[in-house]
């Protein structure tokens, strides 16, 4: 009774929480280019600049794993993009440090694990007892179920725009911030530590290869640019764009290009996001190059 209730407010939710957002985009008809990423697809690429069918979906703190379970929900309720699927990446995220905290992010899709054949395989993948927790109907709720109750009580329903684009305003403190995330290294990206490739992360581009073949779909990676790039990084991007090429994927590094009038401080948030001074010489820059 609690899973069926809980599940009947999951399915109707817009709003920006418990996978508000992709249910939103869910409902809207296909778009003809999606981007899809973190945070750094969120508030840095404004689909205006690209045409009326171009829609961002951005999802704070989740990868590539979490990621990949998104666009594969995608495939299934049959709303992929038309033409084009831009995924923004990190390209540490495919070499093997971080695989144990890339994987805890598909958690958040675990409504779909009874529903989608890929999700629930990345979900097991995390331990042997995970198969087990989701005898409970309710468990694909937890953590998450309580927001679908008290927050429209409350009045607390933000929206989520349609074209999926949230600005960063710049602001006064846009200079302090950036210095301090600098300082501290959050939002710098991680030196490449392994010249190996995780077989978890490449199977997951694997998959995105194979969802958009079989719809026809063209495919192409990204990683965005920050602000003060860790130059250990050089390396593991080569390597990665190398391997793209093996398998006939287009991949663009945009922190291995000269992007004018990025490299004044002023259109940056932080170290890893633009504010919207910024993002309107990121967008026209994309669109150039894509």
């Amino acid at each position: 009774m609690l899973a069926a209730g809980l599940d009947f407010l999951y399915k109707k939710n817009t709003c920006d929480f418990s996978n508000g957002k992709l249910n939103n985009f869910l409902n809207q008809d296909n778009c003809d280019t999606l981007f899809v990423g973190s945070s750094r697809v969120l508030h840095m690429i404004d689909p205006n600049y690209f045409g009326g069918s171009t829609r961002v979906l951005g999802f704070q703190q989740k990868h590539l794993i979490h990621n990949t379970g998104v666009i594969d929900i995608l495939l299934q309720e049959k709303k992929m993009p038309k033409k084009l699927l831009v995924v923004n990446v990190e390209v540490e995220n495919f070499f093997s440090t971080a695989k144990s905290k890339l994987l805890e992010e598909i958690n958040s899709l675990k409504y779909y694990y009874c529903q989608n054949d890929y999700i629930r395989e990345l979900i097991n993948r995390q331990n042997s007892f995970e198969r087990f927790k989701f005898l409970s109907e309710v468990y694909r709720h937890n953590g998450q179920g309580w927001k679908l109750i008290s927050y429209p009580m409350s009045g607390n329903c933000a929206s989520v725009s349609e074209n999926g684009y949230v600005p960063l305003h710049a602001g006064p403190n846009d200079s302090l911030r950036l210095v301090k995330s600098i300082i501290d290294k959050k939002g710098n990206n991680t030196p490449v530590q392994s010249a190996r490739f995780s077989p978890l992360s490449i199977s997951c581009l694997n998959k995105l290869k194979e969802n958009c073949d079989r719809l026809g779909i063209e495919l192409k990676l990204i990683s965005a640019p920050f602000f003060k790039y860790n130059e250990g990084g050089n390396e593991g991007s080569q390597m990665f764009s190398m391997y793209c090429d093996s398998i006939g994927v287009e991949f663009q590094d945009f922190n291995q290009r000269i992007i004018p009038g990025l490299d004044d401080e002023r259109v940056w948030y932080d170290n890893m996001h633009l504010n919207t001074n910024g993002v309107s010489t990121y967008s026209a820059f994309l669109k150039k190059n894509l």
